[in-house]
Order: C-alpha cells, then sequence, then structure tokens
C-alpha cells in the first residue's frame, strides 16, 4: 500500500515531467483559441451572403504560439475587408466596359471612382473583447487537465 510519502513523491515527478505541463498548456492554448475563432466568426459588422470569410477564418497553434487569421486562398478578398480600401478608381482589365445590372436596367462604365471599403478588423475586435475570457477559459483548461493528469 503507497504511503503518503510515496504519493508525494510520484506527484513531484509528474510535474517535473515539462511535457505534461507543456502538452497541457498547448491543449488548453487550442482550446481557447478555437473559442475565439469562433467568436470572431459569429460577431462581426460585414454582410455576409455565403460564409466564405467566416469559413476562411482559421486559426493555428505551434507550441505556445497560437494565431488567428484569414486564408487568403479561400477568400481573397479577406483583406480588403479585414483592413479596408481607400477610394479608388477601377477600370476594366480584359473589356472595353464594366457592365452591371442595377433594377431592370444594365449599365455600362469605361471606368468609375468607388467608394472604399470601411476595415472591419472582426479577428482583433474578437480578442479585444474577449481578453479576459480567452485568459480564463486558457487556465481553467490548464487547471482542470493538470488535476485531471495527476
Amino acid at each position: 500500500m503507497p504511503t503518503k510519502t510515496d504519493e508525494l513523491r510520484e506527484l513531484i515527478a509528474k510535474l517535473k515531467d515539462g511535457n505534461l505541463v507543456k502538452r497541457v498548456a498547448e491543449n488548453s492554448l487550442y482550446n481557447a483559441t478555437a473559442s475565439l475563432t469562433s467568436y470572431a466568426k459569429k460577431n462581426h459588422k460585414f454582410k455576409t451572403r455565403t460564409a466564405v470569410l467566416e469559413n476562411a477564418t482559421i486559426f493555428d497553434v505551434k507550441g505556445l504560439t497560437s494565431t488567428i487569421f484569414i486564408n487568403e486562398k479561400r477568400a481573397p478578398y479577406g483583406p480588403f475587408i479585414y483592413e479596408g480600401t481607400r477610394d479608388h478608381e477601377i477600370v476594366p482589365k480584359d473589356a472595353q466596359a464594366l457592365s452591371w445590372v442595377q433594377g431592370n436596367a444594365r449599365f455600362f462604365s469605361k471606368g468609375h471612382k468607388v467608394k472604399g471599403i470601411k476595415a472591419e478588423p472582426y479577428i482583433l475586435n474578437a480578442y479585444n473583447k474577449r481578453k479576459r475570457q480567452f485568459i480564463k477559459q486558457f487556465r481553467n483548461d490548464m487547471t482542470e487537465e493538470l488535476q485531471d493528469a495527476l
């Protein structure tokens, strides 16, 4: 039958195992980052029709560093929504004129000035709004996983 001293030695040995603490920290960071990414996808101000930009908002955890970013291969326009644009001129690339339908009428233009897009840094906004919850979730997950491991 193990004594209290044996149990204490075993606990100390587990705590000295740096891999255990690192693994638990990485798992906790992964969970907290996944939660924050989900919040950012759901809480934004831009108008969405297809949810492509939301689905292109992904995260990566390497060691004790996590990153939330827009996969530009899935949503090439993502940076323009996130960072915004200035007022600018648009001109046709491969045709003689731009064409679009508005109501029941078709319009043509050889180029015209368009208003820029207001920046919508929804990932940063989510982090700023949920920073405390992010840290609290990380801390709680760490505590719970360490208690389970020990």
